[in-house]
């Protein structure tokens, strides 16, 4: 996948992801963490995505996986890296 194609993807679940965030005010979003965005509907995005996380906890990150799911109740699950 080209990476301006996995780009566009990230960009368009981050929305998603901060949609659901700011709207949930259970929700704490752990500040200077990055999340790493997982969805059951792309494999290849998910790979490549976690392929970032080595360099992500090199840089000292916190890093969070941000699970996707089919849940209209529970769109996300998180869970430390």
């Amino acid at each position: 996948m080209p990476t301006k194609v996995q780009i566009n993807k990230n960009l368009k679940l981050s929305e998603k992801l901060l949609d659901y965030l700011a709207n949930n005010p259970r929700m704490n979003a752990r500040g200077g963490a990055s999340y790493i965005i997982i969805t059951q509907k792309d494999s290849e995005l998910n790979k490549m995505n976690l392929g970032l996380v080595k360099s992500l906890k090199k840089e000292g990150k916190k890093v969070i996986k941000a699970l996707e799911t089919n849940d209209e109740l529970n769109p996300w699950k998180f869970s430390s890296i």
